[in-house]
C-alpha cells in the first residue's frame, strides 16, 4: 500500500474543499454546487482516511512517515500506537541500575537504558548527565 501517495492524496482533497469554501465564500459558487462538491470530496477524504486506517493496523509507522509536521502527528498518537511505534523501530534493554543518587543528584539511572536500532546499531537515548540541567 502507497502510504505517502495516500497521505498526499488526503492533502488534495483537503485543498479541494478549502478552495471549494473560498469560491463559496467569495459567491463564485452557488450552494448547490458547493455543496455536492464538498459531499464528493467528502466522501473520498474519508476513503482515504479508512485505506489509512488498514495501512496503520499493519504498519505501526503509518501516519508519521511522510507526515508534514512528524512531531505534531507523534503528539496525537494515542500511548498504545506510541508504544508500537517504538516496538517496530527499536528494543529496549534495561540494565541493572546503579544504586544510589546520580551524578545529577537523581535517582535514575540513564545509562541502565539502551535502544538498539532494529535495522542498524545503538543509539544513545539520553544525553549524558553532565549535559542534563540539575533537577530542582
Amino acid at each position: 500500500m502507497d502510504v505517502a501517495g495516500l497521505q498526499a492524496e488526503g492533502e488534495r482533497i483537503r485543498q479541494r474543499m478549502r478552495d471549494l469554501g473560498g469560491l463559496f465564500g467569495a459567491g463564485q459558487l452557488e450552494l448547490d454546487a458547493f455543496t455536492e462538491g464538498m459531499e464528493t470530496a467528502r466522501g473520498q477524504l474519508e476513503g482515504v482516511t479508512r485505506q489509512l486506517a488498514r495501512a496503520a493496523t499493519r504498519d505501526p509507522l503509518v501516519g508519521l512517515v511522510g507526515a508534514p509536521d512528524v512531531r505534531a502527528a507523534w503528539k496525537a498518537l494515542t500511548l498504545e500506537r506510541k508504544r508500537n511505534v517504538l516496538r517496530a523501530l527499536v528494543t529496549v534493554t534495561l540494565k541493572t541500575p546503579r544504586p544510589g543518587r546520580m551524578p545529577d543528584g537523581g535517582y535514575f539511572d540513564y545509562d541502565a537504558v539502551e535502544l538498539h536500532w532494529k535495522r542498524g546499531g545503538s543509539i544513545t537515548p539520553f544525553e549524558t548527565p553532565h549535559a542534563r540541567s540539575p533537577r530542582r
